[in-house]
């Protein structure tokens, strides 16, 4: 969607299936993608981005540029760097269980454009 192409950080957290989940295989995509090893990264489970997007709006207005926490909790997966060698084929990824947690999210003009963490 076109809010989440500035921000890479929630497109790599936005994930819509948490059913077989796997750490190793979705985090091939954001290493390549970022030409970097991540060590470890949070995938926020949800049916639409714009729950994500919702975060930064105050009904139809844009909230002011600062971090903000959902009213709701969202499903989140945790993925933790296990074991990997020089290729990125090899590099393997603990998935940890979904839980329910509050995020925070930092907002530009009604947009999330870096994802702080979860409470």
């Amino acid at each position: 969607t076109d809010w989440i192409q500035p921000i890479l950080t929630v497109r790599e957290n936005t994930e819509r299936q948490e059913d077989k989940f796997d750490c190793t295989e979705f985090m091939k995509t954001v290493n390549v993608f970022t030409g970097q090893l991540r060590e470890d990264n949070t995938v926020i489970i949800t049916t639409s981005p714009n729950d994500v997007k919702n975060i930064c709006m105050d009904g139809t207005r844009a909230k002011p540029k600062k971090p903000y926490t959902s009213e709701g909790t969202f499903k989140v997966i945790l993925c933790g760097f296990k074991i990997g060698g020089a290729e990125v084929d090899s590099w393997k990824y603990n998935t940890g269980p979904a839980e329910n947690k509050h995020i925070t999210v930092k907002c530009d003009n009604g947009l999330p454009y870096h994802f702080v963490g979860v409470n």
